[in-house]
């Protein structure tokens, strides 16, 4: 198996990994390795060997089949209950040697085709961790919420002194979880020797809200990001000395990611994503609002970071207001977590900051609706921000809105139709109005996450209950009163292309009619995923057309292409793993992808725009991170070709 496994490896540098076994019952490796030596000239290679290199590769060989045989045995012990699961990680043991394979080839190439002297970057984390100190000790402690952010910055600290591993750090939203992850990171860090730090998370706008705060600490040159939507392989000379090999390796000592870019990581097909995964080992990944992981994704995930934390001596912490249920009652089950607060149902109570109420149980609300409950809050309140599930709704709900309110009143408008920069300008100019004069803002659910205004009221279109208590996050963020009130309405917007959200609505409404005292409690939210996964646990398999069995499975065990492969054979194949990775990595997507077109927004947009039709850049990274700031993702990019839009 150990020698299978480095073959394939070999086999697989420039085309990411084969299929051993195809879908339909042929076994590709098998063809791969064994042609004619006559073909392959094996024999008059070998012959043309130097001598020290084949020593060398003798010398080498021995202690390498010896450590891999021992951690496939180690994968072997610790996937119980499982036979799939074990396949799953020992593919996830070939693809890291693949990343070791391919990240050394390209540096080497480079190195001696553009003499590029290559140089791991460090951080200084001594200092680092003086900083930290010194910001954290500059905080006033004079009220309630910065007493409880202490404490949480506290149990984390206390908690990064524990053996490596996989934990769960479980606080409401306004808790101050991005410090104190990380000072849990930098003290978990240093103790164990560990490489870096890896910040993830599911929304743009969080990580370079959270890439700013650790940046100011850490200085630029210590982090990297690695989240574009822009691509511009394809608009550039494809030299390895031209690239940021930061963003290529994540091999900086901190680095801020999408939860996108996370998974192609260990699933995705071709070179470019796997020659990252080495580098997550050792390491300490904070992965923030986990809530959000796709729901076909979760097996997948859950083995990733199973992998990450048994298999590659990495930590991993899990974050959120709202932790999902994965470690209970699934297939592929994330195991031994450990919560770093020491209490969390009373932190829950000491940060009770909102009161949720359903306003419709029966007829959905239109736009109309939605505008005249806006205006009835503003009886009693200064600002009222309003959340719904779609840009059309959106839309729809601002102008009502404007049709009702007079001009004492700001009201701003939200979506994802918007290009960053525009959002950027939006909520500056919002952040101004509040608290010095009546604000309304009409948004879609980008302004639930990583986004720090407070408003009086929150009105939120029904929605998982995950999403209800990002939207309450919004709401009496600074603790201002006793209590702010969240209003669920159900709307009639149209769910038909966002299953996710449907499913999340009805599940949701179930555990309100429940009665909880505290409906974003723990014991609530824990409440919503076991339904929420129960009944769709099939969709976690990641369902494909192409395989009844689905994704998990082709990656795993692969029964379905076995079986046709000994119908065939009368023989089981001669290769150890089954699996038919070229496929599934094809067939890997996190999200629907969207095509992403860059506007000409003001006038550095339009500079920037002319500088890449003309290509006079030298290196495309800090130009692709400057076009971030002018993109949009769109569904129907060919009819707004044809239209002339675009």
């Amino acid at each position: 198996m150990a020698s299978q496994i480095m073959e394939l490896c070999i086999a697989s540098h420039h085309s990411g990994l084969i299929d051993n076994l195809t879908i339909d019952g042929k076994c590709s490796f098998c063809e791969r390795i064994t042609k004619d030596p006559a073909k392959t000239h094996y024999d008059e290679s070998l012959n043309r060997l130097d001598r020290s290199i084949m020593s060398e590769v003798e010398h080498l060989l021995n202690p390498a089949k010896t450590e891999l045989q021992n951690t496939i045995i180690g994968i072997q012990e610790v996937s119980t209950n499982l036979e799939d699961r074990g396949c799953l990680r020992i593919g996830l043991l070939t693809r890291y040697l693949l990343s070791c394979l391919i990240d050394a080839d390209r540096i080497d190439t480079a190195r001696f085709m553009y003499g590029m002297k290559y140089v791991r970057r460090t951080a200084d984390w001594e200092t680092i961790s003086g900083r930290l100190k010194d910001l954290l000790n500059s905080f006033p402690n004079d009220s309630k919420i910065a007493s409880i952010r202490r404490c949480i910055s506290d149990d984390c600290f206390e908690a990064s002194s524990t053996s490596k591993g996989l934990f769960t750090l479980t606080v409401p939203t306004g808790g101050g979880k991005t410090l104190s992850a990380f000072r849990f990171a930098l003290s978990h860090l240093m103790k164990h020797g560990m490489d870096r730090i890896v910040f993830v998370a599911p929304y743009l706008s969080i990580i370079e809200q959270n890439a700013a705060v650790i940046e100011e600490i850490v200085g630029i040159d210590n982090v990297t990001e690695c989240h574009s939507n822009v691509d511009l392989t394809n608009n550039r000379n494809q030299n390895d000395n031209e690239l940021d090999l930061s963003m290529d390796t994540w091999d900086g000592p901190i680095i801020f990611t999408s939860l996108v870019q996370l998974l192609n990581t260990f699933y995705s097909s071709g070179t470019k994503s796997v020659r990252r995964l080495h580098n997550l080992t050792n390491s300490i990944l904070i992965i923030d609002e986990v809530q959000a992981v796709p729901l076909k994704t979760i097996y997948l995930f859950n083995e990733a970071i199973s992998f990450l934390t048994k298999v590659c001596g990495s930590s991993v912490v899990l974050c959120t207001a709202t932790q999902p249920a994965l470690q209970d009652g699934l297939e592929y089950p994330l195991e031994g977590g450990r919560e770093i607060i020491s209490d969390v149902f009373g932190l829950f109570e000491d940060l009770h900051r909102t009161d949720v109420h359903l306003v419709n149980s029966l007829a959905p609300a239109d736009a109309k609706n939605v505008a005249e409950k806006v205006v009835s809050c503003f009886r009693n309140v200064d600002s009222v921000l309003v959340i719904v599930n779609t840009k059309r709704m959106a839309r729809d709900v601002f102008r009502e809105v404007r049709c009702l309110i007079d001009d004492s009143t700001d009201a701003y408008h939200l979506s994802t139709n918007m290009c960053p920069m525009h959002r950027r300008k939006v909520l500056t100019k919002m952040k101004l109005s509040l608290g010095s004069k009546k604000t309304v803002c009409v948004s879609t659910q980008l302004i639930e996450a990583g986004v720090d205004v407070d408003f009086n009221v929150v009105i939120r279109s029904l929605a998982g209950l995950d999403s209800i208590a990002q939207a309450a996050g919004r709401c009496n963020r600074n603790g201002r009163f006793v209590t702010g009130d969240v209003y669920v309405m159900r709307t009639n917007e149209n769910l038909s292309k966002l299953d996710d959200i449907q499913q999340g609505s009805h599940f949701a409404e179930m555990v309100i009619n429940r009665g909880y005292q505290d409906l974003l409690g723990p014991d609530a939210v824990s409440a919503y995923f076991k339904l929420y996964f129960q009944k769709q646990r099939s969709e976690m398999n990641y369902p494909i057309k192409l395989s009844a069995s689905g994704l998990v499975n082709m990656l795993s065990s692969n029964e379905s292409a076995l079986q046709t492969y000994v119908s065939i054979n009368k023989k089981r194949p001669s290769v150890y793993l089954c699996q038919s990775f070229h496929t599934a990595n094809d067939e890997f997507k996190v999200i629907e992808e969207n095509e992403c077109v860059i506007v000409p927004y003001d006038d550095d947009a339009c500079d920037l725009i002319d500088m890449l039709r003309s290509k006079t850049y030298e290196d495309p990274r800090p130009l692709m991170n400057r076009l971030q700031q002018y993109s949009v993702s769109v569904f129907n990019l060919k009819s707004m070709q044809s239209q002339g839009i675009v």
